[in-house]
Order: structure tokens, then C-alpha cells, then sequence
């Protein structure tokens, strides 16, 4: 059965083509203006609102708790949120590695404590070695270069397997929250 036309509906024509093209565009805008979640993989919860409304804050030249880009630092805890830290920290490791190779250019390290204790192989010896030991073996194995050389020993030690074959490739011990 065909519709007919009555001189209402033919006067009311052109608006119903508009009402169809303007809910387009809302519907159009609406999706253009949504906004990618910058946190997906943190909970929905205080803690992902707080940092969310912390960055809305600081970076809003109109809010009174803007920060200057050049004034903004940020800190991270190393409480096993951005990297691994059992069975040891994420930095040990690269420590561990490069006080074997520091070992082969200079022996006597291999006959001083606490270097003979960590190059032993021996977990139970380093994990007995107190914090002003592991403080040297870190003093060791990442002085007497330039930042860019520590960066290039480290990123290129990133992308080897682990330490100990079999148990984690290195680029598996950050976090996903860490790459946000």
C-alpha cells in the first residue's frame, strides 16, 4: 500500500531530511570527539581517576595547578609495578652480566669480595651479600662511562634473552603499565 502524500507531509519533507542530517552529524561528532582511554590497561578505580585528574590538572594552561613542561619531573617507585623485581630486580640483572664481562678485562675482581661472591653463580651468595655490597657491584658495573654508553649497553642487553636461558626473555620484565 502506497503512502499518499498530503499537503502536511509534503510541507514537512525538506525538515525531516534535515532532522535525519543533523542527528548524522551529532552522532558523527560525538564519535570524533571520543577520546581513546590513555590508561586501558589500568583497573577502573581511585587510583587510575587520580592519575588521570593529576595530568588534567598539571597540563591545563587555564588551571591553577599548571605545570610548565620544563618544570615537570616524573618519578617512578620500584615496587615491581613498571619492572619485575623477583626473582631479582630488572637492573641486578644487567649488573650480573656486565660484572662477568668486567671480570674477563680486569681478573683481580674475580679475588675480591663482593665480586667473588656474584661471580660465583652462587644465588644463595648474593642474596646473603649485604646492601653495601650490591651497592658496589651497581657502583661497578655502571661507572666510568658516558650516559649514552650505559644506554647502549643496556638497550642492546635489553633485547637479548635472559640472563638464566629458559626463564624470562629480558623484554618480558616491564609491565604494560610501564609502556603507558
Amino acid at each position: 500500500m502506497a503512502t499518499r502524500l498530503t499537503p502536511l507531509r509534503v510541507a514537512l519533507f525538506p525538515y525531516r531530511q534535515a532532522a535525519l542530517v543533523l542527528c548524522f552529524l551529532l552522532v558523527a561528532a560525538t564519535a570524533a570527539l571520543a577520546q581513546p582511554d590513555p590508561l586501558p590497561s589500568w583497573n577502573e578505580g581511585p587510583a587510575k581517576q587520580a592519575i588521570l585528574a593529576f595530568v588534567r590538572t598539571t597540563t591545563d594552561a587555564s588551571n591553577p595547578g599548571y605545570v610548565p613542561p620544563n618544570e615537570r619531573i616524573a618519578t617512578f617507585d620500584q615496587d615491581g609495578t613498571t619492572w619485575v623485581e623477583q626473582p631479582m630486580y630488572t637492573p641486578m640483572l644487567y649488573c650480573l652480566a656486565r660484572l662477568r664481562a668486567l671480570a674477563q678485562e680486569k681478573p683481580e675482581l674475580a679475588d675480591t669480595e663482593p665480586f667473588k661472591s656474584v661471580l660465583s653463580g652462587s644465588l644463595e651468595r648474593l642474596a646473603g651479600l649485604p646492601m653495601s655490597d650490591i651497592v658496589k657491584v651497581y657502583a661497578a658495573t655502571m661507572t666510568g662511562m658516558t650516559v649514552e654508553e650505559l644506554g647502549g649497553r643496556c638497550g642492546s642487553g635489553w633485547k637479548r634473552p635472559g640472563i638464566r636461558a629458559g626463564i624470562v626473555p629480558t623484554p618480558n620484565l616491564s609491565t604494560s603499565p610501564c609502556s603507558k
